[in-house]
């Protein structure tokens, strides 16, 4: 099959996009090529400044499968990705707002995997995959070169799956190492740099079956990683069928989130250098809720309290530098609230409902950019065996 998607849309938007998808005995593929384009808009206030920031990408993706025997395949993974991002500076000296610039960012990202599948019996089945990401990054102003970065990271994954009656369990393990550089003039920091990371981690989780009505679930990694503490992430869960249309469910759980290289790391001149001090994030969550479901409506009410240490803010000015850099917030987010969901489904059409409220505060206000109110109302109709309406 050849698939050819065009999306155009405002501010000269355009997105083009070619698909071959072929299946010929023990082989498969996908191959996509795109190009994406766009002007962009201006973030500018300042009155008599219009300039306009704009985005482009080149994007090539093949994805094979080759089915090595009756039990065993191999699938591969290809990304590589070229774009260039304009951006405008900030007047720290005057308005402290944002001010045109020819600046831009141009990059090249490249992703590689391999995963092999083999199934030793009827309930066992074995998993390696190894993982590569390179991100080539470019900043300049005004034609001259403010920095460049360059981040190797290379994974690998051994894991085994046994499913068999009422349980079922997967276990492995995973080694990641990253090598990042940059160069760059110093200016209002250093940015010459070159950092190492890796991390080992033994993974596992499960679903063991009671009875009839009732599921435990529970999930766990540990995490030794070379630049940070130890990490203990873990779920727990359970679920219990009251009624052939009413279910019970109820979970709690510990996740862990490491800062990322830019944030410990990255440096854009004259407006952010990284904090290399970041502790990772660390998230105790706890959820209840009730799920209804009839011949052809269902309905999920849950109930979720959430306590965040360590929240890292990306936007802190500090002074020294003049710039703005990423820091770890003192005290705990909290977030409480619930979500409702539900779907109905008829012969000539569809519905779907979601609403949340969350109420999140750092413990003296409630946390900016957090809507209280998220919602959406979806419906699909048909309208004959060609042709159906989305709003």
């Amino acid at each position: 099959q050849h698939t050819v998607n065009i999306d155009l849309g405002l501010h000269r938007t355009a997105h083009v996009a070619l698909t071959q998808t072929i299946k010929q005995d023990s082989y498969r593929h996908s191959l996509s090529v795109s190009a994406y384009h766009t002007d962009g808009q201006n973030v500018s206030v300042v009155e008599g400044q219009r300039e306009r920031d704009g985005y482009q990408n080149m994007e090539f993706v093949y994805k094979p499968t080759i089915e090595l025997s009756d039990a065993s395949q191999l699938q591969g993974f290809l990304r590589y990705t070229e774009y260039v991002t304009e951006f405008d500076e900030t007047d720290f000296a005057v308005t402290g707002l944002p001010i045109d610039a020819d600046s831009e960012s141009d990059g090249v990202k490249q992703t590689f995997s391999l995963h092999y599948t083999q199934a030793l019996s009827d309930y066992v089945t074995l998993n390696a995959q190894w993982q590569n990401q390179r991100d080539t990054v470019k900043n300049t102003a005004n034609g001259t070169l403010t920095s460049a970065s360059d981040s190797d990271e290379h994974r690998y994954l051994a894991w085994v799956s046994v499913n068999h009656s009422d349980m079922d369990v997967s276990a492995g393990v995973q080694f990641s190492d990253i090598d990042f550089t940059q160069k760059g003039p110093v200016g209002f920091g250093d940015p010459n740099q070159a950092q190492n990371i890796n991390s080992e981690a033994f993974f596992a989780d499960t679903a063991y079956r009671v009875m009839d009505e009732l599921v435990l679930t529970g999930s766990m990694r540990l995490t030794q990683n070379s630049d940070f503490d130890q990490s203990r992430d873990y779920t727990l869960g359970a679920s219990y069928q009251a009624r052939p249309s009413l279910r019970v469910f109820v979970q709690s759980g510990r996740a862990s989130k490491n800062p990322t290289f830019t944030e410990r790391f990255g440096f854009f001149a004259g407006t952010f250098q990284g904090n290399p001090n970041l502790k990772p994030e660390v998230a105790d969550n706890k959820e209840i809720g009730l799920a209804w479901s009839a011949q052809n409506t269902s309905i999920q009410l849950s109930i979720f309290d959430t306590k965040l240490n360590n929240e890292i803010n990306g936007f802190v000015f500090d002074a020294n530098s003049g710039g703005f850099t990423a820091d770890n917030v003192d005290g705990t987010s909290q977030r409480q609230g619930w979500q409702w969901q539900s779907s109905m489904a008829f012969d000539s059409w569809d519905l779907a409902v979601h609403y949340s409220y969350t109420d999140a505060s750092d413990g003296s206000a409630s946390e900016l950019r957090r809507a209280r109110h998220n919602a959406s109302v979806t419906t699909n109709i048909t309208l004959a065996p060609q042709w159906s309406l989305n709003a």
